[in-house]
């Protein structure tokens, strides 16, 4: 993806931390062809150096791990994580991934939605990443938030179009699309397509004439990106290839970085003056991604530059008496230790940027976060502008704004959303706790969730301090409230709103039990022919329930037991209640639980619940109290812990 590219010079290039071998044994046309693709792959250019590693990998199986890891990171480089996730599967525990192989690795885990395995691969190197430890968090923000209404434009091409800014009465984007020219198209060796252009368009709408390059004077055959436009759309900040004046710099280590800088109107009104770098620039890294405060003192920026916290951070700079200040990072509050890009000031008080390093779906999502309140913490802007593919470069004008999105289903590689915002007024308020089943006191970081009983559609929810509020819109409907939490079973409840309620706020408890270690519950009603282990028709109902708690609570394991009276000779009542436990095991089983999440266990007449042992007068009633099947949780994986069978 071409903002990938972008990125990547952003970061600085990747240099090769292993040497390939070279045995004397091996074909002399693989020699030519590994030297052409550590070449290729050294200098940036992934997608042909992918074709001659695979080329390579044909003629002989030597170092095949070492070949499909520069394979397994050509692909991350490009963007194409399913190939990635392909590639580094291959060498995923062998010896040849470092430390950073696998950090790579984990991201791609990431993206790919397996946070278990990315968690373990991060654990491996010592790396704590947000968005993995509160990966199971991410069901809040998958829920389609119905405020936002998102729109592909038409002036989308088959290429890369992405970050919108305005400008006048439309936008200036990014795009890499083909456009006739009178000197061929340079195409950029990362990934063979075109390089960056800015282009402008009135109408986003409009699928006659939509666009036109920029300026001659902005644009050049290297790489232009984001911009923004101020001063009464006099003046220009962008983003562009350490090229200027006809004169393109590397870095000491041979990387062309980016830079930003500064352009204005001249007299005439229809031409820009000759780009000037801002002072803050250096060959040594890159900066870029500006946007600036509507008083014109105060731009931000994204940058690698000494006294970042991760691989690229948001700073800002001030302008004062004509001149832009040393930036200042802006802290570990918005910035990680993986990426932090594309800002976007709104009001001068909120905040827009995109992030790989906090609590998101997958790949860049985009967050907003109050300025003006230190207490703010960034705030995922969820679905439909979030998804689990590359969402970033967000501009907003009141409630209508645009982002861009390299998720599957538009037209090109990145490509440009609108979205308009609707406030929602609920028609009802409705305060769902979830509280311990035996204390009632309140469990604040439990996961709730209300779904439409006719939809079965998540409703829309906000979170309130002491409590989880879910606004209910639609009126005389029925709902379904769900109430998680990992040392607890799982719980429901069921209500109704509808216009017949003489109050606007409703107020629900769901009590939830706690998990103990061993404890033992008795499932009711599990009743057995004499002398036989059939399940029978009503005991199935009884299972059921136990084979719901399974499904509700994934990470806990169990023990069924079954018990007998103490009438019939030990040893029989023994081999009864271990075929009645195995029985009621299997039938679970079928319902499609994991058979090592169940075991089952017969106590005969060992674990009576009355005096009636052998030889006691007792009424049936009393018998019976001991003729029963129970279950015990012996593991609840979110807590860890065991209990052993006896």
């Amino acid at each position: 993806m071409i903002k990938n590219v972008l990125l990547a010079v952003l970061l600085g290039a990747l240099t090769a931390n292993v040497l390939l071998a070279q045995d004397k044994e091996i074909p002399k046309k693989y020699d030519r062809t590994m030297g052409k693709a550590n070449g290729l792959y050294n200098s940036f250019v992934y997608v042909k150096a992918i074709e001659e590693y695979k080329k390579a990998m044909e003629i002989s199986d030597h170092e095949t791990d070492f070949i499909s890891l520069r394979i397994a990171d050509s692909y991350r480089l490009i963007n194409n994580n399913n190939e990635a996730f392909i590639w580094y599967s291959k060498v995923e525990g062998k010896p040849i991934m470092t430390k950073q192989d696998k950090a790579n690795y984990a991201q791609v885990l990431i993206l790919h939605g397996d946070y278990r395995k990315a968690k373990q691969v991060a654990e491996e190197i010592g790396t704590s990443v947000e968005r993995i430890d509160q990966a199971d968090k991410v069901s809040e923000i998958r829920i389609d938030t119905a405020a936002y209404f998102t729109e592909n434009l038409v002036i989308n091409s088959e290429e890369a179009d992405f970050s919108p800014t305005y400008y006048k009465d439309g936008i200036v984007f990014v795009s890499s699309r083909e456009i006739e020219r009178i000197l061929p198209q340079s195409k950029y060796y990362w990934d063979e397509s075109y390089y960056l252009d800015l282009y402008y368009t009135q109408n986003v709408d409009s699928t006659e004439d939509y666009f036109s390059s920029f300026s001659k004077r902005i644009n050049t055959y290297y790489h232009e990106g984001p911009a923004v436009f101020f001063g009464d759309d006099n003046k220009i900040i962008f983003t562009r290839n350490n090229f200027n004046k006809g004169r393109r710099t590397l870095s000491d280590q041979g990387v062309n970085h980016l830079k930003l800088f500064y352009s204005e109107t001249l007299e005439e009104k229809d031409r820009w003056s000759i780009p000037k770098e801002l002072p803050f620039n250096s060959d040594e890294y890159s900066v870029g991604h500006p946007t600036v405060s509507s008083d014109e003192t105060r731009l931000y920026f994204a940058s690698d530059m000494p006294g970042s916290l991760g691989k690229t951070d948001i700073f800002y700079s001030d302008f004062v008496d004509g001149q832009w200040t040393t930036p200042q990072n802006m802290g570990l509050k918005i910035n990680t230790e993986v990426e932090e890009m594309f800002p976007f000031i709104f009001q001068d008080t909120v905040l827009y940027f995109a992030s790989k390093g906090h609590l998101g779906l997958g790949g860049l999502d985009i967050y907003s976060i109050n300025l003006n309140d230190k207490n703010a913490e960034p705030e995922n802007m969820g679905q439909p502008l979030n998804s689990e593919f590359d969402d970033f470069g967000l501009i907003r004008s009141g409630n209508v704004g645009y982002y861009s999105s390299n998720r599957p289903g538009g037209k090109g590689n990145d490509d440009i959303y609108r979205f308009t915002y609707t406030e929602i007024i609920p028609k009802y308020v409705v305060v769902v706790k979830a509280v311990d089943a035996e204390t009632g006191e309140v469990i604040s970081n439990a996961n709730i969730s209300i779904l439409d009983n006719i939809t079965k559609d998540t409703v829309i929810y906000e979170k309130l301090p002491d409590s989880t509020a879910h606004y209910i819109t639609l009126e005389n409907m029925s709902y379904h409230a769900v109430a998680h939490h990992h040392e607890h079973f799982t719980h429901s409840i069921s209500f109704e709103v509808g216009e017949d309620l003489d109050v606007d706020t409703l107020f629900y408890e769901i009590p939830l039990e706690r998990i103990e270690i061993g404890k033992a519950i008795e499932l009711e009603n599990i009743y057995y022919d004499l002398n036989k282990s059939d399940i029978r028709s009503d005991a199935a109902i009884e299972l059921d329930k136990l084979v719901t708690i399974l499904v509700e609570n994934p990470d806990i394991k169990i023990e069924l037991s079954s018990h007998t009276d103490s009438r019939g000779s030990d040893s029989y009542n023994q081999r009864l209640s271990q075929r009645r436990a195995e029985s009621a095991v299997a039938y679970i089983i079928e319902q499609g639980i994991a058979a090592e999440r169940i075991t089952a266990k017969g106590y005969g007449e060992t674990k009576l619940v009355n005096q009636c042992s052998n030889g006691v007068q007792c009424s049936k009633e009393e018998h019976q109290r001991n003729r029963r099947t129970e279950f015990a949780v012996t593991e609840n994986a979110s807590n860890v812990e065991v209990i052993e069978h006896h």
